[in-house]
């Protein structure tokens, strides 16, 4: 299943000193990352890559190393980009976030027929955390038929509470609005203007290669191979999970995002600022992404995965800096073992 990963894997690093030797950042990170780790580390100001890092293997039968354009399931970030995707269109004056399900989806009976994008958005609609298994070849239209059927959990607006669907509902709102499938949608619309090519599902240069995903030890095979449909994977994780990118990639996003590239000003901000509460003090949802304060400091960020990928998008901005991290074999202990090593050596705390 795709999932939200626990607080503990959000607040991850900060480098306090500007002037820190790259070459150094190297060797202190290098030497924080434990044996068997196979992934990808990215540190970076908003304007400026300051360490880049692959390590393990992408494949352990044939041996083929993880390089940087190496491409990692993303899980629940994928939720940023629909979030994107959601408010360009609002800019446009397309549609609005106080528009109502029933103005997209017939069928719909009170009071699901009147949940609101900003709810969708906040995961406050009351739909349920899953719509079914990540490798059920769903289409859309099974999902509208879906979304018509399920019983909301609560009254819209009531509270936050993780919905993944509600995303899909969102990413299937993308395709009614503008005409396009989701995934052409946001390479058309939101990453080539980024200059962005290396993310999606199945629109992708064909000379990059997928980690494959280890389950416990065993292989998974890459994502694509795992029960999608023709043009990427089905309905119950399409828009809430499932992207491709390397750290990399999603660090050029990221810089995007946080430089206000990516979105009209009005939306840029929204996307970014507290929306809803989490229902634990100071820890927030944006538009697409988790705000959390610290002890060292606000963290913007994102995290996804399933029971072998996990990544994560993070934005410091007292420190101005950013992190992305993938990796291919889901260990909860040994990524809890990392981060304390891993803020040590990028100086957390030392200022």
């Amino acid at each position: 299943m795709n999932y939200l990963l626990p607080a503990l894997l959000l607040g991850l690093v900060i480098v306090r000193s500007a002037s820190a030797n790259a070459d150094d950042l190297s060797t202190r990170i290098g030497a924080a990352v434990p044996d068997g780790f196979s992934g990808q580390i990215v540190v970076a100001s908003p304007e400026h890559r300051l360490y880049s890092g692959s390590f393990g293997l992408a494949d352990r039968e044939t041996e083929r190393p993880v390089v940087d354009s190496t491409l990692f399931d993303i899980g629940s970030i994928t939720k940023t980009f629909t979030a994107t995707a959601i408010l360009q269109l609002a800019g446009a004056g397309r549609l609005e976030l106080d528009a109502t399900l029933d103005a997209y989806f017939a069928g719909l009976e009170p009071p699901k027929s009147g949940i609101t994008i900003h709810q969708l958005l906040t995961h406050s609609s009351g739909l349920p955390e899953y719509s079914g298994e990540d490798e059920e070849q769903r289409t859309g239209a099974s999902f509208d038929a879906w979304l018509v059927d399920t019983p909301l959990d609560f009254p819209p607006g009531d509270h936050y509470a993780y919905s993944n669907p509600g995303y899909s509902a969102l990413a299937r709102i993308v395709e009614k609005v503008s005409g396009r499938g989701y995934e052409q949608y946001l390479q058309q619309m939101v990453l080539e203007p980024l200059g962005i090519a290396a993310i999606g599902y199945v629109q992708l240069p064909s000379n990059l290669d997928q980690a494959v995903g280890y389950f416990d030890g065993t292989s998974g095979g890459i994502p694509s191979s795992r029960s999608w449909l023709e043009d990427g994977p089905g309905w119950n994780l399409r828009g809430n999970g499932g992207l491709l990118a390397s750290a990399e990639s999603l660090m050029t996003f990221g810089q995007a995002l946080v430089r206000g590239d990516t979105l009209p000003p009005e939306q840029a901000a929204a996307q970014l600022k507290e929306q809803i509460s989490q229902g634990e003090d100071g820890r927030w949802y944006g538009y697409g992404i988790g705000i959390s304060d610290r002890p060292y400091g606000r963290v913007i960020s994102h995290n996804g995965g399933n029971d072998a990928f996990f990544a994560m998008l993070a934005w410091y901005p007292e420190d101005g800096l950013l992190l992305t991290v993938t990796q291919n074999a889901f260990d909860e202990n040994q990524l809890r073992a990392l981060l304390p090593e891993l803020r040590a050596a990028v100086g957390i705390g030392e200022n």
